[in-house]
């Protein structure tokens, strides 16, 4: 805000530091990589997650079908996580 006799603008109020927050909350900003790594990490724990109750509601028939379930995160295009289910046979 602008100190009394130093207004600026039709109200007289002066915005500082727009550019700087404009950057953070732009394309590739601070922000952005914040929230796309919360959303990384909340995608992992769920795929997990689910791979783990998906794993648990399989038949035993052979056992196969338990140890073939996979997942994967992926963020612009690349890789970022994924699991494999364990080959054993009997996974509780």
């Amino acid at each position: 805000m602008a100190i009394a006799g130093q207004a600026r603008g039709k109200y007289g109020i002066e915005f500082r530091g727009m550019a700087e927050l404009m950057g953070k909350l732009g394309p590739n900003g601070l922000v952005e990589k914040r929230v796309v790594a919360a959303a990384t990490q909340g995608m992992i724990e769920v795929c997990e997650d689910l791979l783990g109750r998906a794993m648990r509601e399989a038949p035993l028939d052979e056992g196969t079908l338990r140890g073939s379930g996979t997942t994967a995160v992926y963020v612009d295009g690349r890789r970022v996580a994924g699991s494999r289910a364990p080959q054993s046979q009997g996974v509780v």
